[in-house]
């Protein structure tokens, strides 16, 4: 299990001796990388990372879009891709990748049937108790600056809106 806290440790050996003693490796991203960045900005301001009780209207709540602040955000997701993948590769690890987007939009049935297919059928699931934090909005809605959002969005370089891992 590699964190996925956006950020590379500071001790890169630390993800070297989790690939060591590891069977099977699954690398489970986001590829639209404004969905991870409000996600995790929203994480931040709430102190919400999972939801496993009932919801609260507080994490969907408005906050300032700065462009500055999704570039370095994607540049940091990507290098931290970049780095992970080529690390699993230098030891010779098999690994799979799912989407989280196709995790998601799958029913039930199919979410446990791509784990399973990625960890191997050998390895009995348990249905999470964890739910979806916020509730489905336009990406536009996360902000308060809407204006500012739409038209430094639109100047973004494709690079740093969608990652393709698969």
């Amino acid at each position: 299990f590699i964190p996925t806290n956006w950020i590379l440790s500071d001790d890169p050996a630390l993800y070297s001796d989790i690939i060591d003693i590891s069977d099977r490796l699954i690398i489970n991203y986001r590829k639209n990388i404004l969905d991870v960045f409000i996600s995790r900005e929203r994480s931040l301001k709430t102190q919400k990372w999972t939801r496993t009780t009932e919801y609260d209207p507080n994490y969907d709540k408005e906050f300032t879009w700065k462009k500055e602040d999704f570039l370095a955000f994607s540049k940091n997701y990507i290098s931290y891709y970049d780095t992970i993948l080529n690390l699993i590769k230098s030891h010779n690890m098999k690994y799979n990748i799912i989407c989280y987007e196709k995790l998601i939009q799958s029913g039930e049935k199919g979410r446990m049937e791509m784990i399973s297919k990625a960890i191997g059928y050998e390895h009995p699931l348990k249905q999470p108790i964890v739910k979806k934090q916020s509730h489905k909005i336009k990406q536009v809605d996360a902000f308060s600056n809407k204006e500012q959002f739409l038209s430094e969005y639109e100047t973004v370089d494709e690079y740093y809106k969608i990652l393709n891992l698969i």
